[in-house]
Parts: C-alpha cells; sequence; structure tokens
C-alpha cells in the first residue's frame, strides 16, 4: 500500500504540532549524520534539472533530487516543477515505496527548524530574548520550536511589512514589536534573519556571546561574516570549497567541532535554501503524522510478476 498525501492534508500535518517537536527531532537526527562518509547519500549537485527552452526561454524547469537517508530509514526522490513538487518516499531497509506528498506545505518547515535547532545547541547557556529581523511562516516555525526547547522569556520582531509578523508568536512567551531592526539585534540572546531581514543586519549591532541564525546565509554582509565565528548547514550549499573552513552544524553536534572560540564570540550560523536532507526528513516526518492522524488515501500497488526464467 502506498499512501497518498494532499497538499490540504500535508498542512494538517504541519498544523498538528505547534511546537513542531517531532520534526525537529526528525531532523537533528538527520543532520547528525550529515557530512558522515557512508551516512547519506546523493547526487553530487543533489539535483538534477532539464529546462525545455529551445528558444531561450526556461519558463519550462523540471528537476529531480534523489536522497538516502539511512540513519532516519529512509529514502526519497523529490520531483519538481518550477516551484510545485512531490516527494516519494521509500523504506531505506527494503527499498518499498511508502508514500507519496505535495510537499509544498513543507517549505517553511525545511527553511525555519534548522535554525531552531542551531538555538538548541549553539545558543549560549543563559539566552532568554529572541530577536527577529524580517517575518513570513518559516520564521514563526523556527520561534515556536525553539520557544519549546529553551527558556525563551520574550520574542521581539522587526519587519517594515505587518503582515509578516509573527501573528501570536510562541505560546506563553511575551511578543513585541520593534519600530528598527537596531533595536532587535543589540538586545536579543538569538537572533534570527529572515531572507529578506539579512540585508539591513549590521556588524555594529551585534553583542558578545549572541547567536544569529539566518534562513539564507548569502544575505548576511562579508563584514559580519569575517567577524563571527560562522557555523554553515552546508559547506556545500555555501559554495564553501575548503573542507577545513568554517564548521557545519552536523560536525558540532557530533562534537567534531567546536562554534565558538570563547564565550563572548559572536556565532552566525548561516543556513541556505534547497538543503535536500531538511526536505527528506521533513517528509518523512510528515509521513508518519499522516499514518497516525488517518490522513491521505492508501493505493495498493499491483504485486511484481514470478517471471519464469525458462520462458526467456
Amino acid at each position: 500500500m502506498v499512501l497518498i498525501v494532499r497538499r490540504d492534508e500535508v498542512a494538517d500535518c504541519v498544523r498538528s504540532d505547534p511546537t513542531f517537536t517531532g520534526a525537529l527531532g526528525v531532523l537533528e537526527t538527520a543532520f547528525r549524520a550529515f557530512g558522515v562518509p557512508g551516512q547519506i547519500h546523493t547526487t553530487p549537485g543533489e539535483r538534477t534539472e532539464l529546462r525545455y527552452q529551445p528558444d531561450g526561454n526556461a519558463e519550462k524547469h523540471l528537476w529531480i533530487m534523489p536522497m538516502y537517508v539511512p540513519p532516519i530509514g529512509c529514502a526519497a526522490m523529490r520531483i519538481g516543477a518550477d516551484d510545485d513538487s512531490i516527494i516519494a518516499l521509500y523504506d531505506f531497509e527494503y527499498m518499498g515505496i511508502q508514500g507519496t506528498l505535495q510537499d509544498a506545505p513543507l517549505g517553511p518547515l525545511r527553511a525555519g527548524l534548522p535554525l531552531a535547532l542551531a538555538a538548541k545547541h549553539l545558543a549560549s547557556p543563559g539566552a532568554r530574548t529572541l530577536g527577529c529581523i524580517g517575518g513570513g511562516p518559516a520564521l514563526a516555525i523556527a520561534v515556536a520550536a525553539t520557544a519549546a526547547i529553551l527558556p525563551i522569556e520574550e520574542v521581539v520582531q522587526y519587519t517594515p511589512d505587518r503582515g509578516t509578523a509573527l501573528r501570536d508568536g510562541a505560546p506563553g512567551v511575551r511578543t513585541r514589536r520593534a519600530s528598527t531592526p537596531e533595536a532587535v539585534a543589540r538586545g536579543a540572546d538569538i537572533l534570527f534573519v529572515s531572507s529578506e531581514g539579512g540585508a539591513t543586519l549590521d556588524a555594529g549591532w551585534l553583542k558578545a556571546g549572541q547567536l544569529v541564525a539566518a534562513i539564507d546565509g548569502s544575505t548576511i554582509s562579508r563584514e559580519i561574516m569575517a567577524e563571527a565565528s560562522v557555523v554553515y548547514a552546508s559547506r556545500q550549499h555555501a559554495g564553501v570549497e575548503d573542507q577545513g573552513g568554517p564548521p557545519e552544524l552536523g560536525e558540532v553536534l557530533r562534537g567534531e567541532r567546536s562554534a565558538r572560540r570563547g564565550n563572548d564570540d559572536v556565532v552566525l550560523f548561516a543556513s541556505q535554501p534547497n538543503i535536500g536532507v531538511c526536505d527528506v526528513a521533513t517528509g518523512w516526518w510528515c509521513y508518519q503524522v499522516a499514518r497516525e492522524r488517518g490522513l491521505g488515501v492508501d493505493v495498493p500497488l499491483a504485486p511484481l510478476p514470478e517471471t519464469d526464467s525458462a520462458s526467456l
């Protein structure tokens, strides 16, 4: 039986856990294996892409991303046309297909949960204030997941667009808006930065011991990158070829590298969009939730015919 889960049902799975604890746990397991030889397998560039443009127009764009993630018991094939995609999930041990999801609602989890994972492991022990520059669903998910695992007392947000505010914020945590991004940055123990917010961040606003976690590390200025202790979600996705360069989050989780040289270091966690291990981990989590909640439709597959070798 293959479970087919529609886009609206995937969205129901995302809403089923306001703190995203289950998804964060699966993602952490995947990140602990990320970069370990023999643990996670994919193609060199993760995606194989094909653009149909005989007349120079690239409106038609197909891509495919295969990946084995044995630490979470899963293999996957994510297939898309431009920004619309499905993900097919396989049991790693037997390579039997388990489910197919219309996975667009998982996008904010893929972008936001790495920030919460970074906060869990890279923030100073005394962190109590969480600041946000920018907004959107991914940042809201990062805040909710972080407030569930750290003793956050206040969330402060700046965004020029009130439509991207964090709505209700995190349950039981004070949430207020600031008038400038500088006010947020100077007062935050942990600072989350959305893709559009990174361009406004100034190195002079940061304080000793702070964790800055960016959804897209490429939006952070070179000045901040040079002054901070940088931890990448993936050096490959950030275009860093030196394997002895700044550590990856997985290396820190495994205790192989340190995020800080000293307690006063500003640590910058530079995440990147479209890291395949985030796609597979959140997809496998969503499949399990859909099973538990009775969502989706089970479709039986015809068995493979038995082959009579004598007839070949």
